[in-house]
């Protein structure tokens, strides 16, 4: 038989054009008003934040060339020390790696790439939302605008920056754009489908653990929805092959990669408070967090959960359980139930019943899949509502309009704060400066020479902690206070009481927080941190190294809990102790036993250029002081520098003299000491008057 032709080409009667899906109109708009809201995160300028830094800019394999072999094969965090060895999350590492290869360090790109997924996904679930209600007889007008407004939930919700503008929060992207293929799949019959099906649930799988969540619900869709179609013998069969590929892969990953050994839930109360928190997160988002710290901690530690994480939890499990009773008498109820499974399963995983680490850990970026229950209720709700009432268009488009003018100043406040660090942390300090995390990470964004305004943001912290009454974040907060003052303050204005309570950290003394610093702790307790915490021995080693107890910092080092931490601190302490070679041979040591660890590369770059001023010194002997000042001072012993620098008339000669003593005054926090300094190196060597310019305009006043 002869092809018939296109009777367009031939001049004859076109056939009549097919009018537009307003469906997909009402989609393409909240597709533009989600770009719209996650603006902030697109514009010139947007950098790296929080996580980035280590999964991204500070990673080595994402650098290398080859990187792609070990990120293929290898855990999320396999070089970052202290962090959770079971997530294996490939594809997610992969993207970064291509990114990295083809533009370099480009968080612009990045952060492009991450609303280009999130238009996906919302396409997507458009998709898999009117495939899941029945909207025969109604004006298409109506579904679209309907279908507008839940989609609104899932595009524009106030929760979106942390997954979307956080570039970390790819995660989630790609896991649910996976999923979503794969139930697009799922909608085709036969082998291969089933097949290809299961390879995308697959990918979800090794893109963030929670994809394992689709093959149930996959499930509970085809017994819940009226559509006779799913609960076929075939569709069943199809379903079992997905769901048994699933299991032998998911097996195989367990059994090479085996979860790390965590706690249960203490009782039902922190898997209740959890399940509210996440419940409030999403009918009141307001203001956004990327940090939300709903424990409080009682005088003994013992965490205290709020009660309306309890109630609005309990609320949510009642209504799931009446839902669930309902359906099985009457299967109008099922959809309903099928809906609000997809909110509840993707929360099972952090619902706390096996710990993630801290009681009551909430995380906006974990609803970013659940919002599709949300928005699958609202809008069966709304066709619901239309079929019985059939409210005016107006009324309908006016609440549509509403709900993106409710959401979209938020969201965009949140996607802005994750253009970097700066931001982030600004913007979680002006909501709400009570809190510790907070208020730590906050202490970086103190430029590292303003030792006083590092001094009194930890003040403040310890402050807080104890305000609060949370012994265990009183410790924290002390803690972090040292940390910051062995970073940046000069020995002077470490107040002898911050150096007390470090010792007794480790000699177990009993006593408590207290207005002139004095740190106590319970001594079975105080043990247990000293020994079984390699962090808090590391800021005790700084300590002791801050205030010229070298050999004091070695023992304790080479004593104290085996760490990254401390093990890459070591070298550190044995060069200021005086003991260059050995530093150095420790040093190679742990280049070749940790040759992926933050820690040690940091140490590593800052022992090689001490060692080489070091070396200068010892080859240069009337400039010898200045080198040994730098050397000790690139190793954080500020007192040692300062004492190396101590003037003679033949330095006071040498304008690198005063060039390094001005700038060793004014990083440790001393400007007026900077200034008269200054002063005698312009009377010294007025030759010089360019240089003492510049190191003036540095100085602060």
């Amino acid at each position: 038989m002869a092809r018939v032709a296109d009777r367009g080409d031939r001049g004859g009667p076109e056939a009549p054009a097919r009018p537009l899906d307003p469906r997909w109109l009402a989609v393409a708009a909240v597709g533009l008003v989600a770009v719209g809201a996650l603006l902030p995160a697109l514009l010139p300028g947007a950098g790296y934040t929080w996580d980035d830094h280590l999964l991204i800019a500070e990673h080595p394999w994402v650098h290398a060339a080859d990187g792609w072999r070990s990120l293929l094969t290898s855990p999320l965090w396999e070089v970052v020390p202290d962090r959770p060895g079971d997530y294996f999350r490939p594809l997610v590492s992969l993207t970064y790696w291509l990114e990295v290869q083809a533009f370099g360090d480009a968080p612009g790109i990045s952060h492009a790439v991450n609303v280009a997924l999130h238009v996906l996904c919302v396409a997507l679930v458009a998709r898999w939302l009117w495939r899941r209600v029945d909207a025969t007889g109604l004006a298409p007008k109506a579904v679209a605008l309907w279908l507008a407004g839940a989609l609104v939930w899932f595009a524009v919700h106030p929760s979106r920056p942390e997954t979307v503008a956080w570039i970390a929060g790819r995660t989630d992207l790609l896991a649910l754009a996976l999923g979503l293929l794969a139930l697009e799949a799922a909608e085709r019959r036969g082998v291969g489908w089933s097949a290809t099906t299961a390879g995308l649930l697959g990918l979800a799988l090794l893109c963030k653990e929670t994809g394992v969540v689709f093959v149930g619900l996959l499930w509970t869709d085809a017994l819940l929805l009226p559509r006779p179609e799913a609960r076929t013998r075939r569709a069943h069969l199809e379903r079992g092959v997905v769901t048994t590929l699933l299991a032998v892969a998911t097996v195989a990953r367990v059994a090479w990669l085996p979860p790390s050994d965590r706690a249960l839930a203490d009782g039902a109360i922190p898997v209740i408070s959890t399940l509210g928190l996440y419940v409030r997160a999403t009918l009141s988002p307001f203001p956004p967090s990327a940090v939300i710290e709903p424990l409080e901690l009682d005088a003994h530690g013992a965490p205290v959960f709020a009660p309306v994480g309890i109630l609005l939890g309990g609320l949510a499990i009642a209504t799931l359980a009446a839902l669930t009773v309902l359906a099985l008498r009457r299967a109008s109820a099922r959809p309903w139930l099928a809906d609000a499974l997809w909110f509840l399963a993707p929360l099972v995983p952090v619902l706390q019943i096996v710990s993630l680490g801290l009681p009551g850990q909430v995380a906006e970026r974990f609803l970013y899949i659940p919002m599709m229950g949300i928005s699958a209720l609202l809008l069966r709700a709304g066709l619901t509502w239309q079929r019985r009432r059939e409210p005016p268009m107006t009324a309908v488009a006016a609440l549509v309009l509403v709900n993106v003018a409710f959401f979209v100043p938020f969201t965009q406040a949140f996607a802005g704060a994750f253009r970097d660090d700066a931001a982030l942390w600004g913007y979680e300090l002006a909501i709400d400066p009570e809190r510790a995390y907070v208020q730590e990470r906050a202490l970086h964004l103190v430029p590292a020479g303003d030792a006083r305004g590092r001094l009194e943001r930890a003040r403040r912290l310890a402050e807080v902690a104890a305000d609060h009454g949370q012994h265990a974040a009183v410790v924290r907060g002390a803690l972090v206070a040292m940390e910051t003052l062995a970073q940046s303050a000069p020995p002077d204005q470490c107040p002898e009481a911050l150096l007390t309570a470090s010792r007794r950290l480790g000699a177990g003394e009993a006593a408590r927080l207290t207005p002139d610093w004095e740190v106590r702790l319970p001594a079975a307790e105080a043990r247990a941190m000293a020994q079984s915490y390699p962090p808090y021995t590391a800021l005790r080693a700084e300590l002791m190294l801050r205030c010229g107890q070298a050999r004091e910092a070695v023992q304790l080092l080479r004593e104290g809990p085996p760490g990254e931490t401390t093990q890459g601190l070591l070298p550190r302490a044995l060069a200021l102790s005086g003991d260059w070679d050995r530093a150095r041979a420790r040093m190679r040591a742990l280049e070749e036993e940790l040759p992926l660890s933050t820690v040690v590369r940091a140490e590593a770059r800052r022992f090689a250029q001490a060692d080489a001023l070091h070396a200068r010194a010892g080859s240069d002997p009337r400039l010898g002081p200045v080198w040994r000042s730098q050397a000790a001072s690139t190793l954080g012993d500020f007192a040692a520098a300062r004492r190396a620098l101590a003037p003679t008339p033949a330095l006071e000669r040498e304008p690198v003299y005063f060039q390094n003593a001005i700038e060793l005054e004014r990083f440790t926090g001393h400007p007026d000491a900077a200034t008269r300094l200054l002063a005698r190196a312009r009377a010294a060597l007025p030759e010089h008057e360019e240089t003492w310019r510049r190191l003036e305009a540095t100085i602060p006043h």
